[in-house]
């Protein structure tokens, strides 16, 4: 069984996390919602779906510019490309079922003929 790895400071990889993320909206001016930020000492990990493909890159450039990231995790992916489109695809059908305003129905099957 591993260990996980023990949080040295806490309050700099808020401020860290924080950073990533206010220059990722200034700079390419992004909503970030898309984008998952964690930092554990020092090691940025970004996850979550980008419209494009040079989007992945450029939040790895952007968050090697802030003081204090001693590495980069980038987890990142293009919307449609994979696994993290269909986990967020899920959510949304949970989301729905939950609320009640699912039908049972996928879009595509209303319009089939039996």
């Amino acid at each position: 069984m591993s260990k996980q790895p023990q949080h040295i400071d806490p309050a700099a990889d808020k401020q860290i996390k924080e950073m990533i993320c206010e220059k990722l909206t200034a700079i390419h001016g992004w909503d970030t919602t898309g984008i998952h930020v964690e930092v554990l000492n020092g090691v940025a990990t970004l996850a979550g779906i980008v419209s494009h493909k040079d989007e992945i890159h450029k939040a790895e450039e952007i968050a090697a510019t802030v003081t204090g990231v001693a590495t980069i995790k980038n987890m990142l992916e293009v919307k449609g490309s994979g696994i993290a489109e269909m986990l967020s695809e899920l959510g949304s059908d949970i989301a729905r079922v939950i609320s009640g305003t699912d039908s049972g129905q996928k879009p595509d099957e209303s319009t089939k003929k039996p």
